[in-house]
């Protein structure tokens, strides 16, 4: 049977890293399908194809559930709550198309007690980037900057606190990452590529901090130091993704920053500069020469995710 992975048109790389995680459990890729467009894929032989399903889902709700054609595999699967797709994606209609390709492999804890509260076998699978194993044997001086409180306007907040966090003698050790395109007008080869970049770059750095998960994630997988900064997600549309993710990482909270948290007044102060004003965020007491190694061990994890998706392969 022929192997189908998620593919994307998004503005965030991302999105690219999580498929070039599971594409990297397979034996070959024969067709890669864009996430939205699963609903009308046709298998070009008549034949179902096995597709492994992990990520973010979705942009377009009504596009669900997946083609008779695909045969999936739930694993690191998530449903959000922008867009109306966790009421859209768990009607009763939708439940019985779960019951039929149960367990279904959940991201994080959020989703598993969403699917289990309607009557479905779901557990906590993890996330398919926590697979990815480092093929470099040196790292770098890099301190990489990895959209740090991207979620928080101004940019300019972001990046003035970010530093701050960093001593003045390794400040000349900063490199600055973004997950963000500007446009969509990437062709699928040059997203790949992105999303290669950015993993070797993430191989081979003394240290990352980040907003976003699919930093913090990969770089756990790859044994490279990573600080979560796990502020401004006030919001619980924001925040239920981190459900049972966070916890394997060192993180910097709310309490850490000032003005971080979402609301009207903490904006205004951000946008005329009054957190300049404050003591926070204190540079982080470490040893900034060898940062300390990622607190928990996802090895059971990524070995958990790596056998469903050899069963199912083989099965």
């Amino acid at each position: 049977m022929k192997l189908g992975v998620v593919s994307y048109t998004t503005l965030n790389v991302g999105d690219e890293i999580q498929s070039l995680a599971v594409k990297r459990l397979l034996p070959h890729v024969d067709f890669e399908v864009d996430r939205e467009k699963l609903h009308e894929w046709k298998s070009p032989d008549g034949e179902k194809a096995k597709f492994v399903l992990n990520g973010w889902y979705m942009e377009k709700p009504d596009h669900w559930p997946p083609s008779e054609d695909i045969k999936p595999l739930f694993i690191s699967f998530h449903i959000s709550h922008e867009f109306g797709a966790a009421e859209k994606m768990t009607t009763p209609e939708m439940i019985e198309y779960y019951k039929k390709h149960e367990p279904i492999g959940c991201r994080d804890m959020h989703t598993t007690n969403l699917l289990k509260s309607k009557g479905v076998d779901a557990y906590f699978s993890g996330c398919a980037t926590l697979t990815f194993e480092n093929k470099f044997s040196e790292r770098n001086e890099e301190i990489i900057m990895a959209d740090p409180l991207f979620n928080l306007w101004p940019y300019s907040y972001g990046k003035y606190c970010a530093e701050k966090l960093v001593p003045e003698d390794q400040k000349k050790n900063i490199r600055w990452i973004t997950h963000r395109r500007p446009s969509r007008n990437r062709s699928h080869e040059e997203r790949v590529k992105d999303a290669e970049k950015i993993i070797e770059a993430y191989s081979k750095a003394k240290l990352v901090f980040t907003s976003r998960i699919h930093v913090a994630l990969p770089c756990l997988a790859l044994g490279t130091p990573v600080i979560f900064i796990n502020a401004g997600y006030n919001s619980k549309n924001l925040s239920n993704r981190f459900e049972g993710l966070v916890g394997n990482m060192r993180t910097l909270s709310d309490d850490d920053f000032t003005y971080s948290r979402k609301n009207l007044v903490n904006l205004f102060a951000r946008t005329i500069g009054l957190h300049k004003l404050s003591d926070k965020p204190k540079v982080l007491d470490i040893d900034w020469n060898n940062p300390p190694d990622n607190p928990i061990d996802i090895s059971p994890i990524a070995d958990g995710i790596r056998t469903k998706v050899k069963n199912f392969v083989k099965g």
